[in-house]
């Protein structure tokens, strides 16, 4: 106890210089969570989008960099009709249509009888009935505070508002619906292209062999049965997810060099200090402990101040439309454990040399130092 009380003393002898220290490693770590977070948050909402409802898995446009760059034909539709196994073939367009602030609010295209395909139900009003009507999300309707009877703007179109569904779909229920045709002419689709198709196979049958056998006969798409089939179609996320791990190794670089920066400048000013303790009995094994214990302080207390900071950040963008229509965040265990691996690893590494300078010292020259 004597011991955790001196390492804390020594830490606020030098208050200033160990806040920055903290406040240097918490800004890292709160990138890391909100990278961490949204990048989690963006699988969970695209990979269930793109394997909904009762779908048993999706077909799309394989080396694409982006979902939304996927266009099939009609003839490939029929090829994945024609395979062995496949009982229908539902397609849907994905168009983006810019609306209050949101430029990435979704306009799904799909045939009115087979939205119960997407999971979707009606929950008050209508199904559409051509293009010039919608049926939005539930999450989109509590967003922009829209109703049935309402008239919402998309391209410079006025649709009329007649349902309101929920899927359970955070990118879906945050969007809207209309006919398969409305979509292909927002996005300059002729009749013959689609974004991709939902596919149902007969009972009994495996979703991945009947998949495989897809791919077999065209090799230009690609079949979402799971998600590492949907990181091999959105390259997008793993470029998030590698910018992520980058700013990860940034973070420790520029923490450890911060903080043997602060802790070799603390060993130096305290090397009389340290030296009365080795004159007394001090081990060098134990000045060592000491010193890492001053580092091990230090990244918990980043750490806490990190995740804190991170969540905040976090809460705040989900307070805006387009991140409640687009992430599906959850407080995953992993994310929070590499945050505060980081600020250890960190900070152990950084306190390493100071630590073996300390011990190191002879008392007789430390108690000679000036």
């Amino acid at each position: 106890m004597l011991f955790l009380r001196l390492i804390i003393k020594n830490l606020f002898n030098r208050k200033t210089r160990t806040i920055l220290t903290i406040v240097g490693i918490s800004i890292g770590i709160a990138t890391i969570i909100i990278f961490g977070m949204v990048s989690n948050g963006l699988t969970n909402s695209m990979s269930t989008a793109f394997k909904p409802g009762k779908a048993d898995f999706t077909v799309a446009k394989a080396d694409v960099a982006d979902m939304i760059l996927s266009v099939v034909t009609r003839e490939q539709l029929q090829t994945v009709r024609n395979t062995e196994g496949v009982e229908s073939v539902v397609p849907y367009v994905m168009s983006l249509a810019p609306f209050t602030g949101n430029p990435y609010f979704i306009l799904g295209g799909i045939d009115p009888n087979d939205l119960d395909l997407l999971g979707a139900r009606i929950t008050d009003g209508r199904i559409y009935r051509n293009g010039d009507e919608v049926a939005i999300g539930r999450i989109a309707a509590k967003n922009y505070n829209l109703k049935v009877g309402d008239t919402i703007v998309l391209n410079n179109k006025d649709y009329a508002i007649v349902g309101i569904f929920e899927s359970g779909v955070t990118m879906q229920d945050g969007g809207a619906a209309t006919t398969i045709a409305e979509t292909q002419r927002l996005n300059s689709y002729t009749d013959n292209q689609v974004s991709m198709a939902m596919v149902n196979i007969n009972p009994g049958l495996d979703p991945r062999a009947v998949a495989d056998a897809v791919e077999a006969r065209d090799t230009a798409l690609l079949c979402v049965v799971d998600m590492d089939d949907f990181g091999s179609l959105d390259q997008g996320l793993s470029i998030i997810d590698s910018v992520s791990w980058a700013i990860s190794v940034l973070a420790m670089v520029i923490g450890g060099i911060g903080v043997m920066n602060t802790i070799i400048m603390s060993v130096f000013e305290r090397t009389r200090e340290i030296g009365v303790l080795r004159a007394v009995g001090w081990k060098r094994r134990r000045v060592m402990a000491m010193i890492l214990g001053e580092a091990i302080v230090i990244s918990l207390g980043a750490a806490i101040i990190g995740i804190a900071l991170g969540l905040g950040v976090v809460w705040l963008m989900m307070q805006t439309n387009m991140a409640k229509s687009w992430l599906d965040i959850t407080m995953e265990a992993e994310i929070f454990l590499q945050a505060l691996l980081v600020a250890v690893v960190v900070v152990i590494l950084g306190a390493l040399y100071p630590a073996y300078r300390a011990s190191r010292f002879s008392p007789m020259e430390a108690l000679r130092y000036e």
